[in-house]
């Protein structure tokens, strides 16, 4: 007969901080708040940030966790380098003869591509692709014959904006009102760094 897991007779009506999958193992001794009872959480009060030394201490438990993230992506981001590089030796070094044996296969089955235990290789067709040799004779076509294609840039478009004290929007360098474009006002925004 399967064993059945017991539910909890009753459930805690706020959680706790820090959540209890954290890589600290001890996860309130260092915390500034009132000495609390380690063998009885049931008796514990809920980690609560209403001072500035508890406001602190939150603050700089998320700063290392970002700080660990941020070392975390750069090693994968070294590690994936590392592999990429490794990749790209062995297609130099062997690509050519993996293309021929490739055209082989291929030929020999009629198939476009070989199926193998690690992977596929074979061929598929690139469609033509067109790039832009002289950027102003196309625009100036596209403005004439294509006007829909154009896109705004808004970010380039916004470089150029600035407002006044009354809100408008206008060309930072001509001083133009330009009544099509809305201004967000500026607002406090929260943050933690």
């Amino acid at each position: 007969m399967p064993a059945t897991a017991k539910k909890p007779a009753t459930m805690p009506a706020q959680p706790t901080f820090p959540p209890v999958m954290t890589s600290d193992p001890f996860p309130f001794t260092d915390a500034p708040h009132e000495a609390q009872d380690a063998g009885n959480e049931a008796d514990r009060e809920p980690f609560t940030p209403d001072t500035a030394d508890k406001a602190d201490w939150l603050i700089g438990k998320i700063a290392d966790a970002r700080q660990r993230a941020a070392r975390v992506r750069e090693n994968a981001e070294a590690i994936a380098r590392q592999h990429e590089a490794e990749a790209d030796g062995l297609l130099w070094q062997f690509g050519a003869a993996l293309q021929e044996f490739a055209r082989k296969e291929t030929d020999r089955s009629k198939r476009r591509s070989v199926r193998l235990l690690n992977g596929q290789i074979g061929f598929r067709t690139k469609p033509a692709a067109f790039t832009v040799a002289d950027d102003v004779a196309a625009l100036v076509w596209v403005r004439e014959n294509l006007p829909a294609v154009l896109r705004l840039d808004k970010r380039a478009f916004a470089d150029v904006l600035a407002v006044t004290e009354e809100g408008n929007a206008v060309h930072g360098e001509t001083g133009e009102r330009l009544p099509f474009v809305a201004v967000m006002p500026a607002e406090d925004v929260f943050f933690v760094k």
